[in-house]
């Protein structure tokens, strides 16, 4: 809700009876308090817009005089906010409201011995009848944008094999907790992560950097900062990811003090500083 500014009473009575000048209508209801005469402008130029006689340079003229003095009205008593629970739901209008429900998307593709079919969000790879593997159809976008689709679906069942080990071991991290370390440790690249389940918030993301099972491979900068993910990997994994790391550069390393291999740990402490340890 507006009103006009208590100190310009002049300009506002010039806004009120402006209107009248031009053979206008404006409400005639004598206001007797500052409160009501501060809103009457307002009340005047509503009024205005719904009439059809009103030349829209006259409203304009009339708008940009009154606009620099108007302000929200001040709230007499504050409404407590006691959270999300207590707010009152939002309803959709029905007649205003419209809904399409259709996948532009779906459809399905021959890519050499693979049958690609798209549909909800998801991609079925699918080889001589037989279920290769599903995944979320961002994902497959984003690794075939990095490997080409026909070699990508090919190293689907390792690497969904891969995902299910670690599921039933050591768990895998979720979306969120690596979009948090991304944007608090301004990681731009991370490794050790597994290609379907690696967080997309990196701009490079490789299970091994010798490998580079991953996406990045275009960017050709060097990382400013590698976040190193020793949280999943087997012992022999986590000797072959940081072989060679050395304490120049920017570098982060999460690790599991259960799973964390001792050659490692040593490793880590001579050229890195433990930030934390639980």
């Amino acid at each position: 809700m507006l009103e006009c500014s208590p100190q310009l009473n002049a300009l506002a009575e010039l806004a009120t009876c402006a209107p009248a000048a031009y053979g206008l209508p404006v409400s005639e209801k004598a206001w007797k308090t500052g409160a009501e005469r501060a809103r009457a402008p307002i009340l005047d130029l509503l009024l205005l817009g719904t009439c059809p006689e009103t030349a829209t340079d006259v409203l304009l003229d009339l708008l940009l005089t009154v606009a620099p003095y108007l302000r929200s009205m001040s709230v007499d008593q504050e409404i407590e906010d006691k959270g999300p629970l207590t707010w009152a739901p939002v309803r959709l209008l029905p007649e205003a409201a419209e809904f399409f429900l259709t996948d532009s998307t779906a459809g399905s593709i021959d890519l050499g011995p693979y049958r690609i079919c798209t549909r909800d969000g998801l991609v079925r790879v699918e080889r001589g009848g037989q279920h290769v593997g599903t995944v979320k159809q961002c994902r497959f976008g984003l690794l075939a944008a990095a490997y080409g689709k026909e070699e990508l679906c090919g190293a689907l069942p390792a690497w969904i094999a891969d995902i299910e080990q670690a599921e039933t071991s050591k768990g895998v991290p979720s979306a969120q907790f690596w979009t948090q370390v991304q944007s608090v440790l301004h990681g731009d690249c991370i490794l050790g992560c597994k290609p379907l389940v690696a967080s997309s918030a990196f701009t490079r993301a490789y299970k091994f950097l010798q490998s580079q099972e991953g996406w990045g491979h275009a960017i050709k900068t060097a990382p400013t900062c590698i976040v190193y993910n020793l949280l999943t990997l087997s012992r022999p994994e986590q000797l072959y990811l940081c072989r060679g790391l050395t304490a120049g550069g920017s570098w982060y390393a999460l690790t599991r003090r259960s799973a964390l291999d001792p050659q490692v740990n040593q490793q880590l402490n001579a050229c890195g500083t433990r930030l934390h340890s639980s």
